[in-house]
């Protein structure tokens, strides 16, 4: 039986695409600047309504860096991509499903400030969106079994660092927010090396 499925792969890579597109750009509609801001603010007013905000600077970074980084991941991934199976598709789709939720998450930690439900429900998304990856690059290995790579240590703490941090934001919501941007900033290190390419220092010439 074929296990192709017959979704062409250029159309899949453009509408996953479409949709990061879409997402990284609804984040930057959430900020909002405070209600308590005269109409007519000096420029102080306007200096310290900005400062006042930080955390949304910070979320959106967050969010912006999250998506981006799934993005790069996911074009590397199926750079060389020429089977399409039916489990691949689901679970892209899952993917971009919590993709396009993150900016829901923005704008209840906007509303509700840094507290314990809002950075929990932003790190819950996170820690979806991270394992919906993983589910989707286990179904893509499993169709293109050439594409393996080994992955260093280093990236591997990124999957698991996201529901720690999310536990530590029920209790210290600010430290959990800082931890998510830590996790952000680890995933944008390179991570995955061809296997054709890794050599152990004992093999090398």
């Amino acid at each position: 039986m074929n296990d192709r499925f017959t979704y062409p792969v250029e159309r899949f890579k453009g509408f996953s695409d479409a949709v990061f597109a879409i997402a990284i750009t609804l984040l930057v509609l959430k900020f909002a600047l405070p209600a308590s801001l005269p109409a007519k603010p000096t420029v102080s007013e306007e200096v310290g309504a900005l400062i006042a905000i930080w955390p949304q600077y910070l979320t959106y970074f967050v969010g912006f860096s999250t998506i981006g980084v799934v993005w790069l991941n996911h074009s590397a991934l199926f750079r060389n991509a020429d089977n399409i199976t039916h489990g691949i598709m689901i679970a892209n789709l899952l993917l971009l499903f919590f993709v396009v939720l993150m900016p829901l998450p923005t704008a209840v930690l906007e509303r509700f400030g840094l507290t314990r439900v809002s950075v929990v429900c932003y790190g819950l998304t996170l820690t979806a969106i991270a394992f919906s990856y993983v589910l989707l690059r286990s179904h893509f290995l499993a169709a293109h079994p050439s594409e393996r790579t080994y992955r260093p240590a280093l990236g591997l703490l990124t999957v698991p660092l996201f529901p720690i941090m999310t536990i530590v934001a029920y209790f210290r919501p600010l430290i959990g927010l800082l931890g998510f941007a830590v996790a952000t900033i680890i995933a944008m290190l390179p991570r995955t090396i061809p296997m054709g390419q890794w050599r152990s220092p004992s093999n090398s010439a």
